[in-house]
Order: structure tokens, then sequence, then C-alpha cells
């Protein structure tokens, strides 16, 4: 496992959250997203420690995780084997889990999601252990056997890493909390057990929620912090976010989607399938827990999760089905050797080229970075998407960093400031530097799919404008170029720059409900140009004019068509402008 780990983690961050994670480590500001809602206290305590053994903060976060990885792939093993009392089945199980596709990505990333899952399987591998211990002291010879006392050990052991896997991870207090309860009753013998167990879960909660209460400015700061993430949740995880997505659609992520391959999906699903015959034969009720916590995850991440970040969401359930693929593998008679490395190796196969990508070479976003403190002036002003603020604010830290949309209502008329943006998605601007890892069906189907381009993109003062009304925010993809959305008549303001004439190139997105829409171009209050724009890009050059118009014929709110709650009215695309 720690071989594994070392070949694999990634040489510079990549993942938005992995910046809040970064900034954290310097200075825990929950309320500025340092980290992000809902906080993670505990993870950042330790990122603070291995800190401290690790100057680098993204090398001691991903060390951090690559100890985890080990760490809880040991005690997996040890509650694997106490659930079906057979070492094989236990390793195959493990490794089955341990080197599957969405881990062999997502492990090692300086996230919170390694160290509170070796934080679960430390807690299910102490409710597995038995519920009795022999009383200290051998007996003697001819002596009645010793008494048993009820094991207070588990009690503590579970509580503590139950605890400690909420620090890290507070989502999981969803499914978990109902799983310790079923325990509570299950695993544990008396109530002596069952008050400590509450008693220790208690303490070592407050340990980590204090501090982040603290941050968040008291009781009252802590409780609007959480709802107002709360509110965000509804909104976009369990709404905006899943647009037309059927149900099953999005079922169908959350559960199959992080075993990687189509192939190596349907193996882990026939195998798991089989796997039940013997798992519900032989099952005992210490394993319990960990079926309800399986099942609540799920259940919780199909009605409400994000299904953008699926994979990375779903792997808390998916050790179960690798034990039920392991169990498989041993019903049918297949060496589990042999299956479990048929199956590492697909998922292997599969992510190898995101894994050799961030092994070989910078982050797109990094290399970005590093084109820009090489090769720009210090007194440019770097203006970043909402989506790229962090890691803007991390790795151009000697640079005036500000939002593009408010930025463009001071720079418009400032041709004497240099400014460039840093564009998550791909550029046409002839300007523009475009940093990229290779696109892989893995990329796509087991990322947020953010990341894979990035632009650096000169904002000359011929491209500057100030937005009157009617036009919305830059946006780009990795396969296409940015884009701004009109609506139905959008404004303009252009600074003075002594030009003749104004480039305007419009286009349709491939989302639009019609082939093409009737634009009316006008200058100062006069027609200057009527262009019908397809579902490509087309021209219309017009006079210089201190405001522009632009009328379209047609109109459509994307929520009509992709039922995906952006109740934006939308016309026609800008694509690209400049004064010529």
């Amino acid at each position: 496992m720690l071989v594994s780990r070392l070949l694999t983690f990634p040489r510079t961050p990549w993942e938005l959250d992995e910046f809040h994670f970064l900034e954290a480590l310097s200075r825990f500001e929950p309320l500025r997203h340092h980290p992000h809602p809902p906080g993670y206290p505990l993870f950042v305590a330790l990122g603070k420690f291995a800190n401290l053994l690790i100057p680098n903060p993204f090398a001691a976060l991903v060390a951090l995780n690559i100890v985890a990885c080990v760490v809880g792939f040991a005690a997996l093993y040890r509650a694997f084997r106490n659930y079906v009392d057979d070492a094989d089945v236990a390793l195959a199980g493990s490794l089955i889990f341990y080197l599957s596709a969405g881990m062999l990505i997502h492990a090692t990333l300086a996230l919170a999601d390694a160290t509170a899952l070796m934080f679960l399987a430390l807690t299910f591998h102490s409710l597995s252990q038995p519920g009795v211990v022999r009383a200290s002291g051998a007996p003697t010879e001819g002596a009645p056997e010793a008494r048993t006392t009820p094991a207070l050990t588990p009690a503590v052991a579970s509580a503590l890493f139950a605890s400690a896997s909420i620090g890290c991870r507070p989502q999981l207090a969803i499914p978990l909390v109902p799983a310790l309860i079923v325990a509570l009753f299950l695993c544990f013998r008396t109530w002596k057990q069952r008050a400590i167990a509450i008693a220790v879960f208690t303490v070592a909660s407050l340990i980590w929620l204090v501090p982040l209460i603290q941050a968040t400015g008291g009781w009252k700061g802590f409780t609007n912090y959480e709802l107002g993430q709360a509110r965000y949740f509804a909104a976009h995880d369990a709404a905006a976010s899943r647009g037309s997505k059927t149900l099953l659609r999005i079922a169908a992520r959350f559960v199959l989607r992080a075993w990687g391959s189509s192939i190596t999906i349907a193996l882990i699903g026939l195998f798991a399938a089989i796997g039940v015959i013997p798992f519900l034969r032989g099952w005992r009720r210490s394993i319990i827990p960990f079926v309800v916590f399986t099942f609540e995850h799920l259940g919780f991440a199909i009605a409400a999760m994000d299904p953008a970040d699926a994979v990375r969401y779903s792997l808390p359930a998916l050790p179960l089905f690798a034990l039920l693929a392991a169990l498989g593998l041993r019903f049918v008679r297949i060496p589990w050797w042999i299956g479990t490395a048929v199956i590492v190796g697909l998922s292997a196969w599969y992510v190898s080229p995101i894994v050799i990508d961030r092994v070989t070479t910078p982050s797109p976003i990094v290399a970005a970075a590093r084109y820009v403190n090489a090769s720009v002036p210090r007194n440019t002003v770097v203006l970043y998407q909402a989506g790229t603020r962090s890691h803007v604010e991390w790795l151009l830290p000697l640079y005036r960093s500000r939002f593009l949309e408010r930025a463009m209502l001071d720079l418009y008329d400032q041709p004497a400031t240099p400014a460039v943006i840093i564009l998550d998605g791909g550029s046409v601007d002839r300007d523009a530097r475009v940093f990229a890892w290779h696109e892989s069906n893995a990329y796509v189907k087991m990322t947020r799919n953010f990341g894979l381009r990035v632009s650096v993109d000169p904002l000359r003062p011929e491209e500057r404008f100030l937005e009157v009304f009617g036009v919305h925010h830059l946006e780009a993809t990795a396969n296409e170029g940015e884009w701004r959305w009109l609506g139905p008549e959008a404004t303009i303001r252009l600074p003075q720059l002594g030009r003749k004439t104004v480039a305007l190139q419009f286009s349709l997105s491939i989302d639009a409900p019609y082939e093409s829409n009737a634009v009316e171009v006008l200058v100062d209050g006069q027609r200057a140009a009527q262009v019908n724009v397809p579902k490509k890009p087309v021209w219309a050059i017009v006079p210089f004019g201190k405001e522009i118009t632009i009328r379209s014929a047609r109109s459509f709110r994307p929520d009509d068509v992709l039922h995906n709650q952006d109740r934006r009215r939308l016309a026609v695309q800008l694509t690209l402008f400049e004064q010529r």
C-alpha cells in the first residue's frame, strides 16, 4: 500500500478544495473559506501538526494522507477478517477498495477524505472486536476458568475513532451517527460500555468542535455559518447541480462510477452480487453497523449530494462492496490473488492518464501560475473567476488580484494598468497561453472535470468594456474558448482608445433550443449591423461608439431546456471582442 501511494501521489495541488486546506494550514479562518464549510477542524489540526514536521504545507497534507492510507488499509483488513474470518478474503477486499480507481485518484490529494476513511476503518475495526475479554491474570491449575468481563477498549476506541472521522469530515455524521446508535445495542453488551462510548464520543467531539465554534465567532456565528452552508447545499448540491439527470442516473454515478471503467464496474457488480450469498450465510451481527453506515451514506448521497463529485463522495460506501466482491471470488473458486490482480490492474490502467500526468508534470493551474510569476510584470492585476480565487491567492501572492467582474468596473478605461485573466478552461484568444493535462475518459467521468486546461489571457485595453446591463459572467470549458452570454438586450460601454471600429464575434451554444438567432447591433442608438448567428462563430464589425447595444430576436431560459435551475434569460454568446 505504501509503495502504491508513493508511486501515485501528485506533485502539485490541483483540486479547488486543496487550496482551501492549504490556506487553512497557514491560518484557520472558516469564515473566509480557509477551509470551506463545514470546517474540517480535526483534519486541519492534524495537517498543522504534519506541517511542523514537513515545512511545505502541500507535502505535509499529502504525507498525512499517505500514512492514513497505510493505516486505514491495515485497519480495514482487520475489520474484514473479524467479519468473515478469512484472511484471504479480507486481504482481497481491502486491496480492491484501496486500489480502486476512485481511491487511486483521490486518496493522496491534499483533502480530508483519506484521513477520514482511516478513522472510519479504525471505527469499524474496533466495533468488530469481541464484546468480552478475559479478566487479567491466568487461571491457576485446577481452579475454575477466570470469569469474563465486558471489554471497555472497543467502546473507548470506537467512540474516539468515530468522533475523529467526523472531525475530519463532518458530513460523515449523517450516516455514521445512525450506525453508531445501532452499534451501541449490537456490539456492546452492557450499559457501562454504552455509557462510556457515549461519554468518550461527546468529549472527543467537543475537543475539535470548540475551536471551530471559536473560529466562526462563537455559538451564534457557528450556527449562522453552518446554516448558511446548509442553505447553499440545499440550493446547489441537492438541486441546481443535478440539472436534468434522472434519479437512476445519479444513483448509478454514486454507486458505480468510483470503480472506474465499465469492465471493472461489471466485474465488481457481478462478484459482489455473487458474494451476497456467502455474506448472508455467514453474517455476524457486528457487521450490521457497517452495513447501516454504507446504505445510509449511499441514500443520502443519491438524494442530496452533488453528482459532479460523486466519485469522491461515494468512497466511504465502497468497502462493503469490495468485501462482497472478494466473497464472490471465493464462492466461484477463483484464487483471491488472481481476481484481485485483474480488478486492481484494470483500475490502474483506467486512471493511468491522470496519474501519469500529475506525477510527471505540474497541474495546469500551477503551470499557469509559474508562467505568470516568470513572465508577467509585478504591477499586473491578476483577475480570477469565482472558481479560481483560491488558486490565485495561494499561488500568486506577489500580485494584486481581483474578481474579474468587479475589476472591469475600474479597469475598462484604465489602459495603463496591465491585467491578465486566469481562466479555468481553454481560450481562442491569440494572446492566451493554455496549460493542459491530457484529456481522458477517466478525467471526464471521475473528476469534477475542472482544471484540465487553464488559460493565462492578457486583458488588453482593446478587449475591455463596461457591462451596463444584460451581460453575464465569463465562462469557459476545457474544449471551447471563453464566452459571455448576453440577454435579449445587452449594452456595453467602451473606453476611448482612438480606434475606429469594433469587432464582435457571436455564437450559439449547442444547448440553445434554436438553430440561429437574428442579432441587431446598435452603436450609440443607431443601427450599425445585423447578423444571423448560427451555432458557430460569426463576426460583426461596427464603427466605434461610446455604447454598443446588442438586441436578439430570440432567447431562452436554460432551466426550461436543461432543467438545471438556471433561470437567466439568454439569447446569444459574445465570444470575442476588441477595438480595431
